[in-house]
């Protein structure tokens, strides 16, 4: 098992990870979302991929997530039965339902719900990511089902794209968590003891801690405790989230 200075994200392209001819290759940022192709696995650790995650935990129908808060209010307005979450800046937004919270989410009854989910960075990639085959959402909540659906599904190409601060600055939790999925489809078993303390201390764990999201942190920083696999797929415009 490696130790954490060694589970590095090389961004090489990589090939025979998953399967004879089969390609994984790394994006990054809402530009790297654009020239996704394949299936794209996007990396939001702190929150949006948890947010989603948890969501659909809780027995949401599916997720429609949008790039900005505008749209939200629209599909809302044509839609009042949907529930709004999401976040600018890290806050709830006026006139939302809910913020980008995976704690809180984990609290509700979503059973049939249509979720509108509107993010910083991580639905905006998502819905960046438009000339892929499909978009898987994961973390390390749902580290090992991710790899357990890429390797039974046996994509030809996959594309990690660990979204960033923003969709434009670098994140250390969200290229770990893409690094950490790469070793397990290599076959490794990374300890994840360091990987944790890792994220504990990098300055995503700082901001949230500035925030009061304590529990959102501690949320994130969890390995497995989910066998969701969160899945998009595109029809008249909108993506939906699917477990």
């Amino acid at each position: 098992m490696p130790p954490a200075k060694q589970l590095a994200h090389t961004g090489r392209p990589v090939a025979g990870l998953l399967g004879e001819g089969m390609e994984i290759d790394t994006k990054r940022f809402i530009l790297g979302a654009r020239e996704a192709r394949g299936t794209c696995v996007v990396v939001d650790v702190f929150r949006a991929s948890n947010s989603m995650i948890s969501i659909l935990s809780r027995g949401a129908d599916c997720i429609i997530p949008v790039a900005c808060l505008s749209v939200a209010h629209l599909i809302k307005q044509e839609n009042p039965d949907y529930i709004l979450f999401g976040e600018p800046e890290g806050r709830p937004p006026e006139g939302f339902d809910h913020d980008n919270s995976p704690a809180t989410a984990e609290g509700l009854d979503l059973t049939g719900q249509t979720i509108i989910l509107a993010t910083s960075a991580g639905t905006k990639a998502l819905v960046n990511s438009r000339h892929t085959e499909e978009v898987v959402v994961a973390s390390f909540a749902n580290a090992h089902a991710v790899a357990a659906y890429l390797t039974e599904a046996q994509p030809k190409r996959v594309t990690m794209l660990p979204v960033g601060f923003k969709g434009e600055v670098e994140a250390e939790e969200d290229e770990l968590c893409a690094a950490y999925l790469e070793a397990l489809l290599a076959g490794e078993e990374p300890d994840f003891g360091p990987v944790r303390e890792r994220l504990l201390a990098c300055p995503g764990a700082e901001r949230l801690r500035s925030l009061g999201q304590e529990a959102d942190l501690d949320f994130c920083t969890r390995l497995d405790t989910f066998s969701i696999v969160p899945r998009a797929t595109k029809g008249f415009g909108l993506w939906r989230l699917r477990a």
